[in-house]
């Protein structure tokens, strides 16, 4: 038995102390990825719904513990995927039209600016048509309660208005995503906000909820996948909207997977068998800032999976952690590793790779080290970088405001 092509210098004992301490390093994995989130201490009711779906990934589990992705090609990850959400919408039957529950956390209800419009938005039971996408529900808050609305309500809002995409990360559930997303609402729009106008905040949630029959790497796995499955209907959103909308998108973890999929399709690329049947603009210019982002380092870089994301993107500001500790081993999602920083990096680890292979990006990308403000964390909504100097960087980005030199 060879671990690694080590045999023949290391052993026996030495091999069966190797795999045991690879066992406790994926012990440690699954603790920091794979730890249920705490909901934030001020609450948001969240939307009640008849369903809420789950999608099956029982025919993804099926295959190898090491090989999941890679004995699989695009497009028979795709049509799985595909056919256990068309399941999905089957079980799951038909949202009631009533309000949603006025929120209980006034703090938050009394957030809202009322030049600014709240929307959620959820693409867990959408499904892919033969005219792009169906399925979504949408929500909009008005007058402290969550009132139902249609997507042709948002894609014919005021122009004028900036719009913000978010996205959340790994392993929150749908009443959590219109928490978390609320959360960073209030806190962008916090103080000293009033003078820089109206924002559209859109609350965009993916079905990332844990895999309960799976194990933690596996379940890491799905996850990714289904990120960059579910960036289509993102892509299809906001490929909706008017050509002159001012739009950026912010993500945290996963939710960075989700949007860098979508600017791939935007800018008329296909990922996992998908692609838009037809973009209803060529290029958008998208501000967009990656929180902790779980994407390869190289994922934007000519001939990789996302390369044509960089030209829908205007400006691009990633907040990094090199003391994050799911990140860190970031490479155990393709295969294993005894070491940390051994196969493939993530880009909120390092950064952008090979950034100067990439012309459209030339002073576009600004770097943000926050490992001192984060420290050896990931959790499941990113608040931890919301400081106040990099909130206010933010609020540039997403207000489009002009950007200079930081």
């Amino acid at each position: 038995m060879t671990l690694d092509g080590w045999s023949d210098r290391v052993p026996t004992r030495s091999c069966a102390s190797l795999r045991a301490l690879l066992f406790l390093l994926f012990q440690a994995l699954a603790t920091v990825i794979c730890a249920q989130a705490s909901e934030p201490s001020a609450p948001v009711a969240p939307p009640v719904t008849s369903a809420e779906a789950n999608v099956d990934s029982s025919a993804i589990e099926d295959a190898d513990d090491d090989s999941a992705l890679a004995e699989l090609s695009e497009v028979e990850l795709a049509d799985l995927i595909a056919d256990e959400e068309t399941a999905a919408f089957a079980r799951a039957g038909v949202l009631t039209d009533e309000p949603l529950p006025e929120s209980s956390g006034t703090r938050f209800a009394d957030a809202l600016d009322d030049r600014d419009e709240l929307w959620f938005v959820s693409a867990r039971r959408a499904r892919i048509t033969p005219e792009g996408a169906a399925g979504f529900d949408v929500w909009r808050y008005l007058n402290r309660s969550w009132v139902r609305a249609g997507l042709a309500e948002l894609h014919a809002a005021d122009t004028s208005i900036p719009t913000c995409f978010h996205v959340h990360g790994n392993r929150v559930s749908f009443a959590q995503a219109n928490c978390g997303g609320w959360n960073f609402y209030t806190t962008v729009t916090a103080a000293g906000c009033r003078e820089r106008g109206p924002l559209r905040w859109v609350i965009f949630t993916w079905p990332s909820d844990r895999c309960c029959d799976v194990g933690p790497r596996k379940d890491v796995q799905i996850k990714a996948v289904r990120a960059e499955c579910y960036g289509y209907y993102l892509a299809w959103l906001v490929d909706s909207m008017p050509a002159d909308s001012s739009l950026s998108m912010i993500g945290y973890s996963f939710g960075t997977r989700v949007i860098g999929s979508a600017l791939h399709l935007l800018g008329g690329g296909s990922l996992r068998g998908r692609a838009l049947a037809e973009r209803k603009v060529e290029r958008r210019a998208i501000r967009t800032v990656l929180l902790a982002a779980a994407l390869d380092n190289d994922h934007f870089a000519p001939g990789r999976a996302m390369q044509y994301a960089p030209s829908q993107i205007d400006r691009l500001l990633i907040a990094m952690n090199c003391r994050d500790p799911a990140l860190k081993w970031y490479a155990l999602l393709y295969k294993i590793v005894l070491r940390p920083q051994r196969g493939q990096q993530s880009l909120g680890y390092t950064g952008i790779a090979g950034l100067t292979s990439i012309p459209c990006l030339s002073g576009r990308v600004e770097h943000r080290d926050l490992t001192a403000a984060v420290g050896r964390e990931h959790d499941a909504y990113g608040f931890r970088y919301l400081t106040p100097t990099f909130v206010e960087r933010m609020r540039q980005y997403l207000y489009h405001e002009p950007l200079g030199a930081r």
